[in-house]
């Protein structure tokens, strides 16, 4: 008798990332009007990762793995990339009832997420804010507060609380860095008076380069933007467009002022 091999058991972000690939991919990865199922999601794992002979099934396999993949068809659903229940038109009723955990359909915003080339950062919430805090480290308790804060909002689809936050971790950024520069006390009195950010950038830039000068411009722009337009009490259209390049430009400032924080604190 043929003896097959387990899978390996994937973590939720591995399981994720194989779930995203095949919906990007468009395969068939549906059964009984749900447009994903998630024991079939698993099934063509079990099957991308040990030699399964023609005919023969794997029932006790993706036993072993699916748990990971129902994490990831939530994090999917927390997103708004996936709903549970069946395609639209279809009723509830048709379905078999042991498919109720297993059974989702995209939502509309999912349909155009899914069309869209990868993204840099992972859906995943512990995975996004791992990458952000990972290219943060140098900069403190407030950089790590706003940036969690912003990274549950964007995944609760708090589009402008998330680009309210990129702003103020970013400028957790800033501050972090002239106290390391100027100490406290005077990074503070800067801070905390008219113009206070504005200062706090001449001070850091100091005698640098223009190229340099431009460099920082560039990416402290957000924090400009974000902000002063979380200041006001206006009606905005901030969509998920926004809050992902909001983060995604938190990510490259971090990334820029961790590469360059020598330059800037001394």
């Amino acid at each position: 008798m043929f003896n097959i091999p387990d899978a390996p058991i994937p973590t939720e972000a591995q399981a994720l990332d194989f779930m995203t690939e095949k919906l990007r991919a468009g395969e068939h990865v549906g059964k009984n009007n749900y447009e994903v199922y998630v024991w079939k999601v698993a099934d063509r794992y079990v099957r991308a990762h040990v030699t399964v002979p023609q005919g023969f099934g794997v029932q006790d396999k993706v036993e072993k793995v699916i748990s990971p993949f129902l994490a990831a068809a939530w994090a999917l659903c927390r997103l708004g990339v996936l709903r549970p229940g069946p395609k639209p038109g279809t009723s509830m009723l048709s379905q078999p009832y042991h498919d109720e955990a297993q059974g989702y359909s995209f939502t509309e915003f999912g349909r155009r997420w899914v069309a869209e080339s990868p993204t840099t950062l992972p859906p995943l919430v512990g995975a996004m804010t791992d990458m952000l805090l990972g290219a943060g480290k140098n900069f403190g308790d407030a950089y790590r507060l706003r940036t969690q804060d912003a990274v549950l909002a964007y995944n609760g689809q708090a589009y402008y609380a998330c680009c309210a936050m990129v702003g103020a971790a970013a400028e957790a950024i800033l501050l972090t860095a002239a106290i390391k520069r100027l100490g406290q006390p005077a990074a503070e009195n800067l801070y905390f008076n008219s113009r206070g950010r504005s200062q706090l950038q001449k001070s850091l830039l100091g005698q640098r380069t223009d190229h340099f000068r431009a460099q920082f411009d560039r990416h402290t722009g957000l924090i400009d933007y974000w902000r002063d337009h979380s200041s006001h009490g206006h009606q905005t259209g901030i969509k998920e467009g926004e809050a992902y390049m909001a983060l995604s430009g938190l990510l490259r400032f971090a990334h820029f002022a961790s590469d360059n924080w020598n330059e800037l604190t001394t």
